[in-house]
């Protein structure tokens, strides 16, 4: 995959096209690029994918910018793996004040674009006063086909980044999952923490982490630890740790069978069901006790996945 991180180069191919943010890469996100992907081969074209560095939201209303649920690497990976030929990858200051005809005789003169897909609600241009009635009376001014993607429903509410931001935030990570085609995921630099894991007998891997990313509601929950190519069941503690009373949200995840030195190791953890709400415990054996039960249910849950 190649990466087009300027505005102002061109590409001697002709493609099908996307664009948009695609925080998430949901499902929704997925079928448009497929679609492109599978457009491009049968017209023998390039497939490409335009988005932007950062959420356009960080620059038309900087104090309403939903929490990230796809760090950018991320995103770059998902689709390079998808099979994704062009990435246009621009700041969205570089483009948001360029009017609609001329942004669509742009991506025409300079990416060669034979088709577009794109949801049913997309908008473009300056002040996204272009939609898909516009855009299909340019297709016929300058050559291109449009083609619509319906959004996907799934428990009865639309496919979105908003949703699934929201399943993530109160919990509900198996929806969420659902709604994003694959496990949600924090990525992050191992710190030293306080250490109190160890002396019960369930060491953990502190995560560092950035707060303008989406984190699950406060609580327990079964996960997958990816470190080094392997895989590892793993259970993860988001919150206060109220037996221990801290100030401050921490990221704790315990690794099942796996020994070693993590600390300043990237880590990847997967998210697969919440266990429990956090709990203030009595003592510190109540507090072991049940950890130990958790891990038995980690097993449970996660042995399926690492067959």
């Amino acid at each position: 995959m190649k990466i087009i991180d300027s505005v102002n180069e061109k590409i001697n191919d002709s493609t099908v096209l996307c664009i948009g943010n695609f925080d998430g890469v949901h499902s929704v996100h997925q079928k448009i690029i497929n679609k492109v992907i599978q457009d491009a081969k049968k017209n023998y074209c390039k497939s490409m994918v335009i988005t932007f560095r950062q959420h356009p939201m960080s620059f038309l209303n900087p104090n309403n910018v939903p929490r990230i649920l796809t760090p950018l690497n991320e995103k770059i990976r998902i689709f390079k793996e998808m099979g994704v030929d062009y990435l246009g990858l621009y700041d969205f200051l570089e483009v948001k004040n360029i009017p609609p005809k001329q942004f669509v005789k742009y991506l025409v003169n300079n990416y060669g674009m034979k088709k577009i897909v794109c949801g049913f609600n997309f908008r473009f241009g300056y002040n996204n006063v272009g939609n898909i009635q516009y855009l299909s009376e340019l297709s016929k001014e300058f050559g291109f086909d449009v083609d619509i993607i319906e959004l996907l429903n799934l428990y009865n509410k639309k496919i979105s980044s908003t949703k699934i931001r929201s399943y993530i935030k109160y919990g509900d990570i198996e929806k969420a999952n659902d709604f994003l085609g694959r496990f949600f995921s924090i990525t992050g630099e191992v710190i030293r923490g306080k250490q109190l894991g160890r002396k019960l007998g369930f060491p953990t891997a502190n995560l560092k982490y950035d707060a303008k990313f989406c984190i699950p509601q406060n609580g327990v929950y079964s996960t997958i630890t990816e470190f080094n190519g392997c895989k590892y069941a793993s259970m993860t503690n988001i919150g206060y740790n109220p037996t221990f009373r801290n100030k401050y949200i921490s990221i704790e995840t315990f690794i099942l069978d796996f020994e070693g030195d993590l600390y300043n190791q990237k880590i990847k953890v997967n998210f697969i069901k919440k266990l429990r709400n956090e709990t203030l415990f009595s003592d510190v054996h109540a507090l072991i006790d049940q950890l130990e039960k958790d891990k038995i249910d980690t097993i449970n849950i996660i042995k399926k996945y690492l067959k």
